[in-house]
């Protein structure tokens, strides 16, 4: 419900001043952040984006990336136009990314759901060998 978005970007930001622990926040946020992140449909309001925005930037969150498609979420009107919005993705604060500087997010495909499902890579960084040298 696009009239209840507030709350969410309020409940985020009250996580925000609960904890000074690093955080990562990832799933459907049914919002994007731009036009770039939105194909087919009608124009999605500038004042929602921007409430999105404003939200992430309070927050001190940045978004992971992704490898895979650009959209996760597809929907075929009765007209037969496609919408494809970027509605789910992860969001992280710098701390966080410093802990998990390999973390890597996956959109994955899916056949029988409009989303597409996320699958957050995890990779242990390879520590470096210390090798003396003799002079």
């Amino acid at each position: 419900d696009t009239v209840k978005r507030h709350e969410s970007w309020a409940k985020l930001k009250h996580l925000k001043h609960t904890s000074s622990l690093p955080w990562l926040v990832m799933g459907d946020f049914n919002e994007i952040i731009g036009l770039s992140e939105k194909e087919g449909g009608c124009t999605r309001p500038k004042k929602q984006m921007v409430a999105f925005v404003s939200t992430i930037d309070h927050c001190g969150l940045c978004d992971l990336g992704f490898i895979g498609s650009k959209f996760t979420w597809i929907y075929q009107t009765t007209s037969g136009v496609q919408i494809r919005e970027r509605l789910d993705r992860a969001l992280a604060t710098l701390e966080w990314m410093s802990l998990y500087p390999t973390a890597k997010l996956h959109h994955l495909s899916s056949s029988v759901l409009d989303h597409s499902p996320l699958s957050l890579h995890l990779f242990q960084q390879k520590k470096k060998k210390k090798t003396s040298k003799n002079f």
